[in-house]
């Protein structure tokens, strides 16, 4: 069973995943599957074999991630310097799980923490370029701005509070300073761009040889 993080969240289990699969994907359903940790907020995430892997939404506000990845993830690739899930299949709701989910191919590497970096700074240098790539990118029909692309003071009050709970563990009146400068910044006024609202915790590094 996944490990719960919100209340309202689906039950997902391996019993689950493979019922999933053998009702829509038989040519698949004989795969060796493993869960796969950390366990993101918004998916349950399994490994698939040895070359894909499945994300399972664990809650509505993720309802449409699978769709959303499948469209744009493939017009994204190109313009980008990185290894970015390759969108192989979007499975249906069914058998008491409520919704799409997807079928990726598995991005082989390690989570990217400073301690299994050899090189940080070649880290950061890459990092950026990906993100220079996002910004080339077409926004030709792209979806609108939400969740952390939108301006910053709309995330004001949410931010404030959040500095005041983690009092106890962080310098409260340094963050307020840090975030009050970034609120008296000019805002973004050009051309719209790709942006990743998310980049903590979500990137991969592997070793080249």
């Amino acid at each position: 069973m996944v490990s719960r993080m919100h209340d309202d969240e689906v039950a997902i289990d391996e019993a689950l995943v493979r019922r999933l699969l053998e009702e829509q994907f038989p040519e698949l359903a004989d795969r060796s599957i493993a869960s796969v940790e950390p366990w993101g907020t918004d998916n349950a995430i399994w490994r698939l074999g040895d070359d894909l892997v499945l994300r399972l939404p664990r809650i509505d506000w993720a309802s449409e991630q699978a769709d959303h990845e499948a469209r744009w993830l493939p017009i994204l690739a190109p313009h980008l310097p990185v290894i970015v899930p390759e969108p192989i299949a979007v499975g249906q709701p069914g058998g008491g799980y409520p919704y799409r989910w997807a079928i990726n191919r598995w991005v082989p590497g390690h989570g990217a923490t400073l301690a299994l970096m050899k090189d940080p700074v070649a880290f950061a240098e890459d990092l950026a370029a990906a993100i220079r790539g996002l910004w080339r990118a077409p926004t030709d029909s792209a979806p609108p701005a939400r969740n952390r692309a939108l301006a910053l003071r709309q995330y004001a009050d949410s931010a404030q509070a959040a500095i005041q709970s983690a009092s106890a563990f962080i310098d409260e009146a340094a963050a307020t300073r840090v975030w009050q400068e970034a609120l008296a910044a000019a805002p973004y006024d050009g051309p719209l761009v790709w942006v990743h609202g998310d980049l903590d915790g979500n990137c991969l590094a592997r070793s080249v040889q």
